[in-house]
This record gives structure tokens, sequence and C-alpha cells, in this order.
């Protein structure tokens, strides 16, 4: 499987931190859809932060947003100052 991943380069082109997503989506309404982001795609295990010219960055993608604890522990553990 692969990951679904949030990358950040710095501005030579280095990575700077890879954050794989760690809430996967998956939806089943019977008689309609059956989305399973998990039969394809591996979930991540570790909450990202990294530092940038515009401050300490939380890391996140998509679904992930729809966990507001996670984000309070980017900022009170991680130190984030920019979440994304």
């Amino acid at each position: 499987r692969v990951y679904n991943s949030h990358v950040i380069l710095d501005d030579a082109g280095r990575l700077r931190c890879l954050y794989r997503k760690v809430h996967l989506f998956d939806v089943t309404i019977p008689g309609k859809v059956n989305l399973r982001e998990s039969a394809t795609t591996a979930p991540g295990t570790e909450l990202v932060v990294c530092d940038s010219p515009l401050g300490r960055l939380g890391v996140t993608t998509c679904y992930d947003l729809r966990f507001s604890e996670m984000y309070l522990d980017l900022v009170r553990e991680g130190g984030a100052e920019v979440l994304l």
C-alpha cells in the first residue's frame, strides 16, 4: 500500500519534513457509496512539525481536519505556530 503524504520542501528543494496521513477516510452508505481509502493506503503513525521561515508548521492533510485533538497536540506538544 502507499501513503497519502504531505511533503514540505525548503527553498533549495530539500526535504524539510514528511507527514503521512494518520486518519484514513472510509465510509459506506448502503446502496449509494463505498469509499475505502484504507484498501489502498497505509496510515501514518506520527504527528509532524517542522521549522520554516513562517514559523513552526504543524503538518496535516485532508480528512485529519475532523480530528481537533490532533491539532491541539500539534500546538501543545509540538509547538506548532502555523497549522496546515
